[in-house]
């Protein structure tokens, strides 16, 4: 008989809320220790990837209340706090590591534990960041959180000439930056405004787009994005009303052209088919040698950034991993795809948007419940919603009232 068994995602779990409109992203050590004392006490057990995997592939014994927690991109506060409240109440996951975010590094640093011990007040525990080897060594051999594929780039490329805007310092176009940091992307999420101006230089265009694992790339002519830079004289520049029609002038000069409106730079290369393919399936291999390496560990499974894919990138993923890991809702049960796993999202900004935790441990158990089958759990989903849209409305936060179903 096959367990229904939910996959409920999680990202940063902190004091230190991540930026702009990532925010949603974060929740509080409270929701989090919430939702495991609701789990412990109603006789949840967690389970590894390879136990559902191996559940939903042959059959084999699960628990009856079995559910996976997951917890993507690596973020520093999964090993400050994520870890050390698994451990207190006996529970584990999977933190899923893009190989570009890992920190350099080979020590650990302090966890909540040493809050908790009096050994080192709470705001001065580590804040924004991602792993370093040593800590994501340290989770794999402590079995809290296993470690799986997350791909090597976690990007966008572009696929185009369009230029859709600027990158300038009211709207940094941060995957742009990432791209262009090199060995300083993990440190990212502790730039300064003049870091993101320094990374990628103010002016540089910001072309159409998409995942960088998920279609074929363009390289527009360079000349376009030097003429652009040298155009702004810092910030300040920006401030002038018509700094937009001066941008527009140095492109045109520059080689792009104006199709009703829209400026589209020249392009020195397209990445075939082939080469995308051949590209994506080195992201598969780099990304999964790298943690394997670090933890001593298999590392067959693997989370679809974004939770972006298709049925040819599946197929080419499955060369690489047993199963991948999706973002499309819903529970893993009897005649699923044991290779294509659902994960499910919650509402998890009740303590940014009210100070308290409640809400969202509420929703968290409301999905919970309905994704085995419990459709009056609807009620208790439904009050967290209620709740957590009234509380963003109060504050203005349009984008929180629309992203609560």
């Amino acid at each position: 008989m096959t367990v229904p068994v939910p996959v409920m995602s999680w990202h940063s779990v902190g004091d230190h809320g991540l930026p702009g409109d990532m925010r949603h992203l974060t929740t509080s050590p409270e929701v989090l220790e919430g939702a495991l004392r609701w789990l412990q006490k109603r006789g949840f057990e967690t389970v590894t990837q390879q136990q559902l995997f191996d559940h939903l592939a042959h059959g084999a014994p699960i628990a009856q209340r079995a559910v996976l927690l997951a917890f993507d991109d690596g973020y520093l506060d999964n090993w400050v706090w994520v870890h050390p409240l698994l451990a207190k109440y006996g529970m584990r996951g999977v933190i899923y590591i893009t190989r570009d975010f890992v920190e350099a590094g080979d020590a650990t640093r302090p966890t909540a534990e040493a809050c908790w011990a009096g050994e080192t007040p709470r705001p001065q525990l580590p804040g924004l960041g991602y792993c370093n080897p040593a800590e994501l060594r340290a989770l794999a051999t402590a079995g809290t959180l296993e470690l799986g594929s997350h791909l090597t780039t976690h990007s966008w490329l572009p696929t185009g000439g369009e230029i859709l805007d600027f990158h300038r310092p009211d709207a940094r176009c941060t995957w742009a930056a990432w791209n262009a940091a090199g060995a300083e992307k993990p440190q990212w999420l502790s730039w300064t405004q003049e870091d993101f101006g320094r990374v990628l230089p103010w002016g540089s265009p910001v072309y159409a787009n998409a995942r960088s694992h998920a279609e074929p790339c363009v390289t527009p002519d360079p000349t376009v994005a030097a003429a652009l830079t040298r155009a702004v004289e810092g910030p300040a520049f920006f401030q002038r009303s018509d700094w937009r029609a001066a941008l527009h002038r140095a492109a045109l000069e520059a080689g792009c052209e104006d199709r009703d409106g829209t400026l589209h730079a020249p392009l020195i290369a397209r990445e075939s088919r082939e080469e995308f393919e051949a590209r994506f399936e080195a992201e598969c291999r780099e990304s999964r040698a790298f943690l394997e390496e670090i933890s001593g560990q298999p590392c067959p499974f693997m989370a679809w950034p974004g939770g972006v894919y298709d049925a040819r990138l599946q197929e080419l993923a499955l060369r690489h991993y047993d199963a991948t890991f999706t973002t499309d809702f819903g529970v893993n049960g009897a005649g699923d795809d044991p290779r294509l796993i659902r994960r499910s999202f919650f509402a998890q900004r009740g303590p940014e948007l009210m100070g308290k935790a409640w809400p969202s441990i509420l929703h968290f158990a409301g999905r919970v419940r309905r994704l085995r089958g419990q459709g009056w759990a609807r009620l208790h989903t439904g009050i967290a919603n209620r709740v957590l849209k009234r509380a963003a409305a109060r504050v203005g936060d349009h984008g929180a009232q629309e992203g609560y179903s």
